[in-house]
């Protein structure tokens, strides 16, 4: 017989998969509801580059290859892409394409795992509001309806 999970285990089920996809951390990319924070971007000063998560207008993942960056040590490649300084790039498989708002160069990224960065980029991404509107997953929650609530009173 199936059984049926509590809401308790169902609860701590689902914070352990938040707390898992609330930040990720490696020797140069870090994210959190801070922010993702590039280090070694600016090249040749090796300083650090914060964008703001919700800043980011879309973020893709992407197979590294000679043509888009594989052998990329820093800076700008062929297709406009700036990355940061990763002298382990050429072992990498794959990146992560992120357009930040304002900024016609797109950023590459090459975690080290390149799937959990990602997944906690989308996270975060859709947990954090917009300007004054919020994110359509959270369309629907109390704090959305009073706002709704508020436009039809003005």
């Amino acid at each position: 017989m199936n059984e049926v999970p509590n809401k308790v285990s169902c609860n701590i089920e689902k914070k352990e998969r938040d707390d898992e996809l609330s930040s990720y951390k490696d020797e140069y990319i870090e994210v959190s509801l801070n922010g993702l924070t590039i280090n070694k971007y600016y090249f040749p000063l090796f300083t650090s580059k914060t964008i703001p998560i919700e800043k980011i207008k879309s973020i893709n993942i992407f197979e590294l290859n000679v043509f888009n960056g594989k052998y990329k040590l820093a800076g700008l490649s062929l297709n406009f892409n700036y990355f940061n300084y990763d002298p382990k790039r050429s072992n990498k498989t794959h990146g992560i394409l992120i357009e930040e708002e304002g900024n016609i160069i797109s950023i590459a990224i090459t975690p080290d795992d390149p799937k959990k960065c990602y997944n906690v980029l989308k996270y975060l991404k859709s947990k954090v509001k917009k300007g004054n509107e919020f994110d359509p997953l959270l369309k629907g929650s109390e704090t959305h309806l009073i706002k709704e609530q508020k436009e039809k009173l003005s």
